[in-house]
């Protein structure tokens, strides 16, 4: 592994690993064409989804001009295995991630894709974080099997992992809490819910330690992500009490 494990990573100079931070998925081309959209957004982490954007003109020089805000960018190319439209192979997708990674704070990438630890290496080369991430969008598997993966994840060159999950009941919920308790490590951990127990879960687990919760800056992709406004807003509210 040639990741070191650490308590607190960066996002640009944005900190993540102590309270829990906002990500904002952008997928709307029309959102990336917004000449006001550092000021619009209501998020910590703006995330690219350029798989169900497309390579839109002058993203890039979107990205600067949200990073220069201080609005750290998350690029995000999702394969279809995993909820992600990407229309090209592996081999594309890596040249993509290799090419683009000097206009982003960080990036992600699935656990289980042949091209992790290519894209986990090129981040670290850069000096920038590595998301490897899972999703699964019919259960929530077993804790036994949400550990392995995650073992896996940070092998693969991981600075974070994210596991997402269908949700269905409480039950689940308290799958994904478990993997942020008592593990003994410092490894940095983003658990997200989907489905019937999505929404509240987003609170909850990143109350209980996910040190990022996802919702939609534009348009919701995922069954259960409400918007990156309203998870600052119940996050806030969920303090205060």
């Amino acid at each position: 592994m040639f990741r070191l494990v650490a308590k607190i990573i960066h996002f640009d100079k944005l900190p993540v690993g102590g309270a829990p931070m906002v990500v904002g998925a952008i997928s709307s081309v029309h959102t990336l064409t917004r000449t006001d959209l550092p000021r619009a957004l209501k998020l910590d982490i703006a995330e690219l989804r350029l798989d169900l954007t497309g390579f839109v003109p002058g993203w890039d020089i979107c990205a600067r001009q949200l990073r220069d805000a201080g609005i750290p960018v998350l690029l995000t190319l999702r394969s279809p295995r995993e909820g992600g439209r990407w229309a090209g192979d592996d081999a594309a997708r890596l040249s993509a991630y290799l090419n683009f990674i000097a206009h982003v704070s960080a990036v992600d990438v699935e656990i289980n894709s042949e091209i992790a630890e290519s894209v986990a290496r090129a981040a670290f080369d850069a000096g920038k974080p590595a998301i490897l991430s899972f999703h699964e969008f019919s259960r929530t598997p077993p804790v036994a099997e949400l550990r392995r993966i995650i073992d896996t994840g940070f092998s693969r060159g991981a600075s974070l992992v994210k596991i997402a999950a269908l949700t269905e009941t409480q039950a689940d919920v308290e799958i994904l809490s478990s993997l942020l308790h008592g593990r003994g490590d410092e490894r940095l951990l983003s658990c997200v819910g989907m489905g019937a127990c999505g929404a509240a879960s987003r609170v909850e687990l990143a109350l209980a330690g996910s040190c990022l919760t996802y919702g939609f800056a534009d348009d919701s992709n995922a069954p259960g992500q409400i918007s990156s406004e309203d998870l600052l807003n119940r996050l806030r509210s969920a303090r205060a009490r």
